[in-house]
């Protein structure tokens, strides 16, 4: 369609045409689109901030501890770690083998035997006591 001044449609920014009286078409710069706030500024309780300290599912924000119990106050909190890990020992099955095929050879393939191999398995339990309220993770 061709261009006519004055016409229906208006000249736009970047050479875009725009209908005259409406809002303008695809390439015209729009207004910055407001920035969404946060759930708890909308309700309004406070924002909390990023947490300094994050352990599982315990957070720490400045002077509170927020937890799955809820919110606690950071001073006077007791923290306890429990190693609930444990480590085993075992003779690999590759180890086994060798000693068996060196055993002719003067029994130096029971060295092999010697060799352990150590696994660790299990968790660290950290929970915390403050005001009243326990978290155990």
């Amino acid at each position: 369609m061709p261009h006519r001044p004055g016409g229906p449609y208006a000249e736009g920014v970047y050479g875009y045409p725009t209908v005259a009286g409406s809002t303008p078409v695809y390439g015209y710069p729009q207004a910055a689109p407001q920035q969404p706030q946060p759930y708890a500024q909308q309700q309004g309780q406070p924002a909390f901030a990023a947490p300094l300290l994050t352990l599982g599912d315990i957070a720490v924000n400045g002077d509170t501890i927020v937890s799955p119990a809820g919110p606690m106050p950071l001073r006077g909190a007791v923290w306890t770690a429990t190693d609930m890990s444990r480590t085993e020992e075992r003779i690999p099955p590759h180890a086994i083998v060798l000693a068996i095929l060196f055993f002719l050879l003067c029994f130096i393939g029971l060295l092999f035997l010697l060799m352990k191999e150590r696994t660790t398995t299990g968790f660290v339990q950290v929970s915390v006591n403050s005001g009243g309220g326990t978290t155990p993770r």
